[in-house]
């Protein structure tokens, strides 16, 4: 708890991450501070450093002992998405059970040609890049990848 109030009387624009120095003020100490506050806490108590997507781009938090602890949550309107690579891993793993059992042998999975974690992720569970297609979110066109993946391979 004490380091904990020493790492928040740190934050100032100055250790702020540079994209999120204009939003940041007073009100909002967290805002843009949570990879400091991670490799801080990590050299302090350990365990791992971890990122994720938010609200606001990449957020870095710690995995201690098995419990994910980010000081800096609150600078959210809703929790990040805390999934790691194993729990993804998982997911695809039971999608791919799923689909299986109803009789399909591959799937596409898509994502933006933006998403480098998601294609490096695919990528690395064997995924192939297959197709690409055009997709209007909002007013902006954005590139899609389509990765296939063979249903049994995905569970080998």
């Amino acid at each position: 708890v004490e380091l904990e109030r020493i790492i928040e009387l740190s934050w100032n624009s100055d250790t702020c991450v540079s994209y999120l120095k204009n939003d940041w003020c007073s009100d909002k100490k967290s805002l843009g501070q949570s990879a400091v506050s991670s490799l801080i806490l990590n050299l302090y108590m350990g365990g791992k450093i971890m990122r994720c997507i938010s609200e606001t781009g990449n957020h870095y938090y710690n995995l201690i002992n098995g419990y994910i602890v980010d000081l800096t949550v609150d600078q959210f309107k809703s929790l990040p998405d805390y999934k790691n690579g194993e729990e993804r891993i998982e997911l695809l793993k039971e999608t791919a059970k799923e689909l299986l059992s109803k009789g399909k042998s591959n799937m596409i999975i898509w994502c933006l040609s933006e998403n480098i974690d998601a294609i490096n992720f695919y990528k690395k569970l064997g995924g192939k890049k297959v197709i690409e297609k055009d997709a209007k979110i909002g007013d902006k066109l954005y590139k899609e990848y389509g990765f296939y993946f063979d249903l049994q391979k995905v569970l080998d």
